[in-house]
């Protein structure tokens, strides 16, 4: 399997994800997707909260994403 934009093969790893979930073929250099963040955040002694940062739609960082639940994260401890 090669990926549609730039042609290169795929891994067979890369192919067995693709064939799970249905995406379309892309290398790793050329998929838009983000890592998903998540941090474990205590506001009170006995009641933890997980903060899921959301990638953004459109494929750009989402880096203010994760200022914004690390400062959270700093505020509960």
């Amino acid at each position: 399997m090669k990926c549609i934009h730039c042609d290169n093969q795929l891994d067979k790893d890369r192919t067995r994800f693709i064939e799970i979930t249905g995406k379309f073929p892309t290398c790793v250099n050329c998929s838009k997707e983000q890592p998903v963040v998540s941090m474990m955040n205590y506001g009170h002694k006995t009641a933890g909260e997980v903060l899921i940062v959301p990638n953004n739609p459109n494929g750009t960082n989402n880096s203010e994403f994760v200022r914004q639940a690390k400062r959270a994260y700093r505020r509960g401890r």
